[in-house]
This record gives C-alpha cells, structure tokens and sequence, in this order.
C-alpha cells in the first residue's frame, strides 16, 4: 500500500456538521462515566493463577476467575469499596477503592491485596500510560443526567501514589480513558464532554496527550471524528501503518452504529477501515493477533447477543477496507460487563453476569495463530 495516499474518508479539527438530533443521541448514548461492574482479563503468560478479576462499584470484594473456570473471592480492607481495575505491567492488577490505592498479586494461589498507600476519594476510570503510571478521571457529580465538574491527572504508583501532573479543569469534563501507542510514544485518547468553537452542542470530543517526562502534553484536540462517537481507542491494526490507528465507535446520520479505524497523518485523522452498521454496545476492547493485526471487540445484540471481534482481512489500495467479523462467542444474555484476552491458542471473553457469576467462553472461528 502507498503510505502517501489519501482514505475517501478523513477528519481534521473541523468535523463536518450534523444534524443536531443526532448530536444529543451521541451525547445521551456516550460511555457511562461511572462504572457499575468492570472485568479485566489477565494476560495469558503461565504465572497468573487468575484469568480474570472484577470489581462491582462500591462493593466490598475482588471476584476473580480461576484457570478451571471456577469463581472466588477476596474481601477487602473494612471501609474500603472499589471503584476501578487497571493492569499494570509493572505492578500486575492495580485496584482504586474509595481512598487507597491497592497491587495485587495474580500470581498467588489466592490473589493478594497490598495497599500502596492513599489514593483519590472516588475515581471513575484508570488506565497505565506508562511504567509505574496510571491517568485518572476522578470526582465530578451528577446533573441532568450526565457527570459533571470530572478531572483527568497523571499519577505515580510507586513508592506511594503521587499526582504528577492536573490535566484538563472541570470545565473540559473528561469522561473516557484510552491508552496506547501512537507514532512510537505512549499516549492517552481522552473522551471530553464538551462544546467546540465551532460547534455550541454539547457532545463527546476525541483529545490526543503523548507522555513526555512525567507529564502529558496536548497533541491533538479533535472537535470529533468524521461522525459522532460513542467511544474510541487506540489500536494497531494496520501493518502499513504500525502504531498508528485509532478505532472509533460511532453513529451514523441514522442513528446506527459502526466502527472506524482512522490513521493518525500529522493532525488529521485518515479514515483506513470501516464496518458495516450493527447493534454494537456502548465499549471496545482489543487483543493483539500478530504485530500490527489487533483484532476490535464489541458486543453486539439486545438483551441476547455476542461478543465478536472484528479485523481487516484485505488492505485495498484507494478505498476504505472493511473490518468484518473474525470471531465470536456463542448466544449469551448481555454481561453486567466483560473483557476479553488471548487464551494459550484463542480468545477468550471473561464475563460478569446480573448475578455476580464469573466464567470464561472461547470465541469460536477466530484468527489467532
């Protein structure tokens, strides 16, 4: 492929226009800001006697899920309540509770919790941009429907957790969280709830921070994609174009759902991939398949559906490739939450459902080699 052409479908700073009902519809469909349920997958590396651990808001216990498939248990702290999970290749599961900041241990026979020290009172999402270091959105309040007054910072883990650095004021109202690659250094794709310049409606805006010692520095503030999105991630999913991509969730003029995979090209974002439109879910998650072949995962139904992964078999050259389904687990009622990881020969989803039961489902059909 000619690294130099132009995709049909691109975006820069000045999104095109569209109609304003569906600008609300993103707006009240966008990625709930405080989490109910959150399940993250272990990596597969035979050290981890857990496949996967989830946290309930507000509870008082760590579920997680063994090899066999069975679920456990583990209480915490009294007066501690959880609130967000994030993986961290430095110091395996990091668990936010209501004031503290916890490690634990995968690797034991039962997980082990060990407090790393204080840590903000209510955190909604986490993600690691780095070794040893973790973007937070913390605080904000509820009105009208939507959070408000939320703040991103960048915090060290260890020795004890410590906020380097404040990002975007309560004004800017961070609301989602990715981290990743992008052209060779980490960085963090920002979900903002709010008004643009050219655009008075308030929605969900894409803002790019690449990690610079200790600190994030702006990158990219993006009015929107080339539609509205519902939530995005970074991702590696084109060999033509390493650590370069952009995947976004978005609704069409008719309201539906669709995926996008852009290319970061200096300050545009360049349309490369794209699915057909599909009653996708509200998240995307992503496991890596071979360099530069991530596979995207979504769920896809009603109250019954699946969970499938969709990737790029053909790179056309001059038009948009399709990202079509790859793989997929069977007919399931929809999960409280999910993830997924890359089993010893497959994918697995780990699923958490309405009752708090744990378990693990292979995707059938996949592509992992």
């Amino acid at each position: 492929m000619d690294r130099n052409y132009k995709p049909p479908l691109a975006t820069s700073f000045a999104a095109a226009t569209i109609a304003t009902w569906v600008l609300t519809l993103c707006r009240l469909t966008a990625l709930t800001p405080a989490i109910a349920a959150q399940v993250m997958g272990i990596p597969s590396d035979g050290q981890r006697n857990a496949v996967a651990v989830a946290i309930w808001a507000g509870g008082d216990s760590l579920l997680w899920l063994a090899h066999d498939g069975t679920g456990h248990s583990v209480a915490l702290p009294e007066d501690i309540r959880t609130q967000a999970l994030v993986w961290s290749d430095s110091l395996d599961t990091v668990l936010f509770g209501s004031g503290v900041v916890m490690a634990v241990n995968t690797c034991a026979e039962v997980p082990q919790l060990t407090s790393l020290g204080a840590g903000p009172q209510q955190v909604r999402s986490a993600v690691e941009v780095g070794p040893n270091l973790a973007v937070l959105v913390t605080g904000g309040r509820y009105q009208e429907g939507r959070v408000v007054d939320a703040e991103a910072s960048l915090w060290e883990l260890r020795p004890r957790p410590r906020r380097l650095w404040d990002g975007p004021g309560k004004q800017v109202n961070p609301i989602c969280l990715t981290a990743g690659t992008l052209v060779g250094s980490p960085c963090v794709l920002m979900g903002v709830d709010k008004t643009a310049i050219l655009d008075p409606t308030l929605r969900l805006r894409p803002w790019l921070y690449r990690l610079r010692e200790n600190t994030l520095q702006p990158m990219w503030f993006g009015t929107s994609f080339s539609q509205p999105f519902i939530t995005a991630m970074l991702t590696d999913i084109c060999p033509h174009y390493p650590d370069d991509e952009v995947c976004s969730l978005e609704l069409t003029a008719r309201g539906e759902r669709q995926m996008t995979v852009y290319r970061w090209h200096g300050f545009v974002m360049e349309g490369i991939a794209q699915s057909r439109a599909a009653d996708f879910g509200d998240q995307l998650r992503r496991v890596r398949n071979q360099p530069h072949s991530d596979i995207v995962f979504a769920w896809q139904g009603g109250a019954d559906g699946r969970i499938v992964g969709l990737a790029v078999e053909h790179w056309p050259q001059h038009q948009l490739a399709e990202l079509q389904v790859c793989c997929a687990t069977s007919i399931i009622p929809r999960p409280l939450a999910w993830d997924v990881r890359a089993g010893d020969n497959s994918v697995e989803a780990c699923i958490l459902d309405a009752s708090g039961t744990m378990s693990l489902l292979r995707l059938e059909n996949n592509v992992i080699r």
